[in-house]
């Protein structure tokens, strides 16, 4: 009861009396009381349903306000119960797509932060709902971030690296906040696919400064393709700010070792960025920047990529609009890189010229 610390006892008891009422008409799915006692009316959490809608009933019909105040008060009434009680209730619950918030709730007032046995209960419970419905995930990153409780969200995630895939699913930015949260606090999350999830500058802005910039130290993939469709400004998704940081996250990461940027229209200043942080990575093996247009100038800057990085073996540039003075700057810097395995050059304008510089890497396939 600690979120109503101050309360007189007369009052916490009435509030008790409308939490009991949201709970049972939750597990009721109802939303519409027709047995309210008077004294818990003054609270104003309640309203009176129009007469229209409670015809037949000889008193009068209450609901909530907001069906928020309902799933809440259900939440803190449950909290209130013992702790096998709360385990069977968040049982139920996860299962039903309506209780999310009530769930969300839960685990921001009880952080889960029961018994060692009762934790382990509870996350088998949840690993066994596993589900490839993006919105069920996205709504488990939800409350596994309003327990703020790292121990529990390592629990959930296991001992096994793993892939989080969230792609297609329509993503805002606090949905990205939770993602960031929950992949600091997990050892075993290798993997991240974000691939055309409408993703805004602000939620990838986010996603990238979220617990001090700290989200991309803790993956070695990361997949944003597709998501170049979604303009909210003037400019281009991943136009300024993301390229901006994903070149300072590349300079500093040492354990990010594949980045996906296909088809993400990636605005000349902001591949030139990107570019360079690849330069000074020492991690990264795989890049694909694909689909986005890539002009001469920075097709210098992609050439000086090649010469100074030493770690990149995979390459992909297909349908990047590579002209042949830009391929040329491009292949100054494949002639001297010894790593580089695989490199994709597929729909761009390649004359004879520049075709045979490709002959003087010995490593490439």
């Amino acid at each position: 009861m600690t979120c109503f610390e101050g309360l007189s006892s007369t009052t916490l008891d009435q509030l008790l009396s409308v939490a009991k009422l949201a709970y049972q008409g939750t597990l009721e799915d109802q939303l519409i009381f027709h047995d309210v006692q008077d004294n818990i009316e003054s609270l104003g959490l309640l309203q009176k349903v129009p007469q229209l809608y409670s015809t037949g009933f000889p008193k009068a019909s209450y609901n909530f306000i907001h069906k928020t105040l309902q799933e809440f008060l259900t939440a803190w009434y449950v909290s209130s119960l013992p702790t096998s009680e709360q385990r069977v209730f968040v049982e139920d619950s996860l299962t039903k797509p309506n209780m999310a918030m009530t769930v969300r709730f839960m685990a921001g007032l009880t952080k889960f932060q029961t018994s060692s046995e009762n934790m382990d209960d509870l996350a088998d419970i949840v690993i066994s709902l596993e589900t490839t419905d993006q919105r069920r995930l996205v709504e488990n990153l939800h409350w596994m971030f309003e327990t703020q409780n790292p121990t529990f969200i390592q629990r959930l995630m296991g001992n096994k690296e793993q892939t989080l895939d969230l792609s297609l699913a329509h993503l805002n930015p606090f949905d990205l906040y939770a993602l960031g949260y929950c992949i600091v606090n997990s050892s075993t999350l290798w993997s991240v696919e974000l691939r055309h999830c409408d993703l805004t500058d602000e939620c990838m802005r986010i996603l990238f400064l979220v617990e001090d910039g700290k989200v991309f130290h803790h993956i070695t993939s990361l997949n944003l393709s597709g998501n170049g469709g979604c303009i909210t400004t003037s400019t281009s998704l991943l136009d300024i700010c993301v390229p901006l940081h994903t070149g300072m996250m590349l300079k500093e990461n040492n354990t990010l070792k594949k980045l996906d940027l296909w088809g993400c229209e990636l605005q000349p200043e902001g591949l030139e960025q990107v570019m360079k942080g690849v330069q000074a990575n020492t991690k990264l093996e795989t890049l694909d920047l694909s689909r986005n247009i890539i002009d001469n100038k920075r097709a210098s800057c992609l050439g000086m990529m090649l010469k100074g990085n030493t770690t990149l073996k995979v390459l992909d540039l297909h349908e990047c609009g590579l002209e042949p003075e830009g391929l040329e700057e491009v292949m100054k810097g494949v002639e001297v890189n010894t790593k580089l395995e695989t490199l994709d050059l597929s729909y761009n304008i390649i004359d004879n010229k520049r075709a045979s510089c490709l002959g003087k890497n010995d490593i490439i396939l």
